[in-house]
């Protein structure tokens, strides 16, 4: 072997030997810092801090990110409606897109040896707050999405779309998936600066508005019904004619009989619906001078920020909807004073006719700029608005439509003229024959067979006049029954006929549409308790005889003598109708739904 010892051989063998033992660990020692670096880079690129380290033996990468708890900012920050200057990309992040208010609620830790395992932890937030935001930045509600949401909960597919962008078809809001949710709705968000439709100007989510009138009017006391003691509002039509101005009585809210001067409260406003002609303004309100303002109460002395409704206001209204119906009003130029309206709120434990029929009609009022969300209109009174309720009969009898208009409702009935011709022949002859009578009687009998004869034709002509009146009665009530059992007829009809009625009756101008008159109507249900007494007792008493079995004569009578309060309430339940067409009464279900169930989510 030479010089070759043993020692030399374990050297040159043993040593590459060795070395090539250590180099898996140095392998995984130069990974494990490359990655670090890596993930270091990543995070720093995606302006998330965290704590990291590393295991130069094991190779294995910790992380330790916060967990973010956030909010929308307040409205009128700029960078609410704005897209974050600094987003990111990882998984989990998603929510960095927008601005929030964030508040670190602890600590998630990840373990991996990858940096493209990086992933962030996702977010918690209010879901009614994430829902409200979207919707003021111009986001649609799917209602396909929230259906399915309510109904599978958990088990939603992930990409379902909750909420779509306001141009096209793509996801803002949908379900994901997550490893960490803990039992906790997982959604992920989506948005790009070309979809900001929106800004401070425009009305925030749940809310709309109502125009006040151009001119205010003083208004005449409320009148009490001496039968019932209820007080009677009275709609007027106000006309100035060139060469004279004068006020004519058009239409009763209420049948009334007998009247007298109420006794009322200086704090109440006492407005009336009262309109000009429709060459001025086509909608005119009136309130009393002296109870502009009204005394400052208990209430409005502990606190400022409530104020009372201001009739010659001149700036619209801001109205809020809850899942009861009317939350807050507020003027839009004072949006930190809220107006008192105790008259139109809801409780669950005391029913109000005047609030729901006024949410309502926000309701679908509101439908066509994208819906309120936060209140669904009761699935009753949609099926009550589609129903087919009033006789084209009395429609007829009412003066709203003509005969052409509806089928053949009266029964044929044929006048014997010819008998009364022989009746009135009959009569002549009878009298020509007591006139050539009396020419052989002496002076003095004549005399005496004239007055009797007179006598005689006076309680003749009595008894025909109340015969012709039983007659004329009898002919009347035939003809209400007959009108009472046509045909019926659908809302949109019965509306618009009353819209003609309006219309010709110098109550609204020409060009006045449904959702201008029930705006206007809207407007004076916030105004002055008694007009939100009258709409909404009408359309109850409307609902109730249309579940009850249809229209009767004493309800027929009603109509007559409030046929003008009847017209509006007819705008209204249109307008209902035509919102509850649409999609946006079942997403306002199924999305009140999910916001009950899933007080938080998770989104990243």
């Amino acid at each position: 072997m030479g010089g070759t010892s043993a020692v030399d051989i374990i050297t040159y063998v043993g040593v590459p030997l060795a070395v090539l033992g250590v180099l898996p660990t140095l392998y995984t020692c130069v990974k494990s810092l490359l990655t670090l670096r890596d993930i270091r880079k990543l995070l720093d690129r995606n302006g998330v801090a965290a704590i990291t380290r590393s295991s130069l033996l094991s190779g294995i990468i910790e992380v330790e990110i916060p967990r973010k708890s956030i909010i929308p900012l307040e409205r009128e920050d700029p960078p609410y409606f704005e897209i974050a200057d600094t987003t990111s990309t990882l998984k989990g992040g998603s929510w960095t897109l927008l601005n929030w208010r964030e508040l670190s609620i602890g600590v998630k830790s990840y373990r991996f040896q990858y940096h493209d395992e990086l992933c962030q932890p996702q977010a918690e937030v209010e879901f009614e707050q994430l829902v409200a935001y979207l919707l003021d930045l111009g986001a649609v509600p799917s209602p396909d999405g929230f259906s399915d949401l309510r109904s599978s909960g958990l088990w939603t597919p992930a990409g379902t779309k909750l909420m779509l962008s306001p141009c096209t078809s793509d996801a803002v809001l949908s379900v994901t998936t997550s490893e960490d949710s803990d039992g906790i709705l997982s959604l992920a968000l989506e948005w790009r600066e070309q979809w900001h439709k929106r800004n401070v100007n425009d009305l925030p989510p749940y809310w709309t508005r109502l125009s006040p009138p151009i001119e205010v009017l003083p208004a005449t006391p409320p009148e009490v019904d001496n039968e019932t003691g209820i007080h009677q509002n009275e709609i007027k039509l106000t006309k100035e004619p060139e060469a004279e101005k004068k006020i004519e009585h058009t239409a009763m809210l209420s049948v009334q009989h007998e009247k007298q001067p109420c006794h009322h409260s200086r704090t109440s406003l006492h407005t009336r619906l009262s309109y000009q002609s429709k060459h001025s303004n086509p909608f005119i309100a009136e309130h009393d001078a002296r109870s502009f303002l009204g005394p400052i109460d208990a209430d409005h002395k502990r606190s400022m920020s409530m104020v009372s409704f201001r009739p010659t206001h001149e700036g619209p209204i801001r109205l809020r909807l809850g899942s009861l119906g009317l939350d807050e009003a507020s003027y839009e130029d004072m949006p930190k004073k809220k107006i008192r309206l105790p008259h139109l709120r809801s409780h669950h434990n005391e029913p109000n006719a005047r609030a729901l029929w006024f949410a309502c009609a926000v309701t679908a009022l509101g439908a066509p700029q994208g819906g309120l969300w936060a209140y669904g209109i009761p699935e009753d009174i949609i099926a009550f608005s589609k129903r087919e309720s009033i006789p084209g009969g009395a429609l007829v009898l009412l003066g709203l439509i003509s005969e052409e208009a509806i089928p053949e409702w009266r029964t044929v009935t044929v006048y014997d003229n010819k008998m009364e011709e022989h009746e009135e022949w009959l009569k002549r002859q009878k009298h020509m024959q007591r006139a050539m009578d009396d020419l052989k009687l002496t002076p003095q009998e004549r005399a005496q067979q004239f007055h009797k004869r007179a006598r005689e034709e006076n309680l003749e002509r009595q008894a025909e006049g109340r015969r012709k009146e039983v007659e004329a009665e009898q002919r009347k009530e035939t003809e209400l029954k007959e009108a009472l059992s046509s045909q019926r007829v659908g809302i949109s009809v019965v509306a618009e006929a009353n819209r003609l009625w309006l219309i010709k009756k110098d109550n609204v101008h020409d060009e006045a549409d449904m959702e201008a008159i029930v705006e206007r109507v809207l407007w004076e249900m916030a105004k002055e308790e008694e007009t939100a007494r009258a709409i909404a007792g009408m359309l109850d008493a409307w609902k109730s005889w249309t579940e009850g079995g249809g229209m009767t004569k004493a309800q027929f009578e009603l109509i007559k003598n409030q046929q003008l309060t009847f017209a509006y309430a007819a705008c209204v339940l249109c307008l209902i109708s035509q919102a509850s067409g649409s999609l946006s009464g079942r997403i306002v279900s199924d999305l009140q739904e999910c916001l009950r169930m899933w007080r938080k989510v998770r989104l990243g």
